[in-house]
């Protein structure tokens, strides 16, 4: 089966871009706790600032939560790279839209059917790009459940790839990892296939790939 061995290849890619935040998701809510405070104190509502930073936190690292909402002057030094940090909520950075990732931006439906038809929605929102890597990934999360999701182009993830797919994403959730690999069409739909394997992304349920339509909404 070479496209679903190519597809596992690039799954394994995938996973160690969004393994880490993944596994800081708890400490993210203790660590998170300073900011969470400062940003109430700049005005904002508490559920608001805990939902925003605590999702920061999980897809960027520790330090989101450490720069955010602090006063000018207890800014940490600038680095080589260029940031900017905003003192007004929210407090997101993200990077020049290159080519064709821009498209993945916003809330999508994807359906398939296995016995029976099964929509899972997503809201794609940033832009960055990915740690330690010279590409640029998109983030978002699962609008069902509330967990970290992660897309981008096959060929940054997996140069040489042949699913014959331009685009992947991974949807880890607690007890199932879904991964489609699909093509967008025109600015709304998308079209392809998605794998299942269990919570560890790792072991698949089955060798099976099950069709795949996307609607942006």
């Amino acid at each position: 089966m070479p496209r679903f061995a190519a597809l596992t290849s690039l799954l394994a890619v995938v996973v160690l871009l969004v393994s880490p935040p993944i596994a800081t998701a708890a400490p993210c809510r203790r660590l998170c706790r300073p900011a969470i405070q400062r940003c109430v104190d700049a005005g904002n509502r508490r559920r608001r600032c805990k939902r925003q930073l605590i999702q920061t936190c999980k897809l960027l690292g520790q330090q989101s939560c450490d720069e955010a909402f602090l006063p000018p002057a207890t800014l940490p030094p600038a680095t080589t790279t260029s940031t900017t940090t905003n003192t007004t909520f929210p407090a997101t950075t993200t990077t020049t839209q290159p080519d064709r990732l821009s498209l993945l931006l916003g809330q999508w439906a994807f359906t398939y059917t296995i016995i029976d038809t099964f929509t899972d929605h997503y809201n794609l929102t940033t832009i960055q790009q990915a740690t330690g890597q010279s590409y640029d990934v998109v983030f978002g999360t699962n609008s069902d459940l509330g967990n970290s999701v992660i897309a981008g182009r096959t060929q940054d993830f997996d140069p040489g790839n042949t699913t014959g797919y331009y685009f992947a994403l991974l949807d880890p959730e607690s007890l199932l990892c879904e991964f489609f690999a699909f093509n967008v069409g025109g600015a709304s739909s998308a079209s392809g296939v998605v794998l299942f394997f269990y919570g560890d992304c790792q072991t698949p349920v089955s060798s099976t790939l099950y069709n795949f339509s996307g609607i942006k909404y």
